[in-house]
């Protein structure tokens, strides 16, 4: 082989090549020698002295990892302009009601416990006082879709249904524009306000609502599994996370 890569190769390259090709035959194995035979001679790596090594990760990894979730509430007072009218208790008991038996049953994405009692403390208050936009985000688009009736069901409350279209603008007013913390109120607003809208044969906002759901749950990495958090919490975004899923497939 060397002669006839003499006739081809420059000089140098054929050294190169005569160098690799005897390092090649100096490890091959003894004969007779078997795999697992070589394999037990082979010492383990001695990992010691790495004191320096995690100093340099504590010093430059700042930053690069951020937990998954953090419970923020969406209970923070600051006064912001533009606030909807709360619509009457009546409209809420109907329209609630329709959206636990038409959507909740499919995507069961609202801890309703909760979310009937920051309702009532609404109501209670008779204003969105302490409320953040989000949360309110999600409010609107609970009744939105709760107007989602069939014809026979919606003479029962009209004038309630008849206002979807106007709980579905408040909704999206509510998550824009975006801020830079974001929440699971958010996810669950935008799944609802996708819902509405494709429901109500509007394709095209429904899938940039619909984008923008996956958005925030992958930012809020509702694909992992985590210890932290109450077991409500961690249900939420679980079932969150596959309706968001099985609503874009």
């Amino acid at each position: 082989m060397n002669s006839q890569l003499r006739t081809k190769m420059p000089d140098k390259e054929l050294a190169d090549v005569e160098r690799i090709d005897m390092k090649r035959r100096r490890s091959g194995m003894q004969p007779g020698a078997g795999i697992g035979s070589s394999l037990q001679h082979v010492p383990k790596p001695q990992l010691s002295n790495f004191e320096h090594v995690r100093r340099n990760v504590q010093a430059h990894a700042q930053g690069l990892f951020e937990t998954p979730f953090q419970t923020r509430s969406h209970r923070t007072c600051h006064s912001f302009p533009g606030l909807p009218d709360v619509p009457s208790r009546a409209d809420f008991a109907h329209l609630s009601r329709a959206y636990l038996d038409c959507i909740h049953e499919w995507y069961p994405i609202v801890h309703w416990p909760t979310f009937q009692r920051e309702v009532d403390e609404i109501y209670k208050t008779r204003g969105f006082g302490c409320s953040s936009r989000e949360w309110i985000g999600l409010f609107f688009a609970v009744l939105a879709c709760g107007s989602l009736l069939p014809a026979e069901e919606a003479s029962h409350s009209p004038n309630a249904v008849s206002r979807g279209p106007d709980y579905f603008e408040s909704a999206m007013k509510m998550l824009t524009p975006w801020p830079e913390e974001i929440a699971i109120a958010h996810a669950q607003a935008a799944l609802l306000i996708s819902i509405y809208a494709m429901e109500s044969n509007m394709k095209s906002l429904g899938s940039l609502w619909l984008a923008s759901a996956v958005s925030v749950a992958q930012g809020l990495h509702m694909y992992v599994a985590l210890g932290s958090g109450t077991h409500v919490e961690n249900e939420v975004r679980r079932r969150l996370w596959w309706a968001i899923y099985t609503h874009d497939r």
